[in-house]
């Protein structure tokens, strides 16, 4: 075995070696889940993040969907909600 499999090994999750969950995603079934908003224009959380998170040019980029899931994470983090 050599040494730069041995450093990959030991950095892997061996306990559950199929998670992929990555902790600055927040999807917007993630986002309905936070429940309701903390502004009173908008319904629930997940309308008031994507509220914020389309006023960003970068959103309306075609591309990969994780920068937006990315994205909407740092927004419901500056807004607040418990991500």
């Amino acid at each position: 075995m050599t040494q730069r499999y041995a450093d990959f090994m030991s950095n892997q999750n061996l306990a559950n070696p199929f998670r992929t969950v990555d902790e600055n995603m927040l999807g917007f079934s993630g986002a309905q889940a936070l429940g309701k908003s903390k502004d009173p224009n908008h319904k629930d959380a997940a309308s008031h993040i994507d509220y914020h998170v389309r006023r960003n040019p970068d959103y309306h980029k075609p591309g990969d969907s994780g920068v937006k899931d990315r994205m909407r994470h740092a927004v419901a983090k500056k807004l607040g909600y418990n991500v």
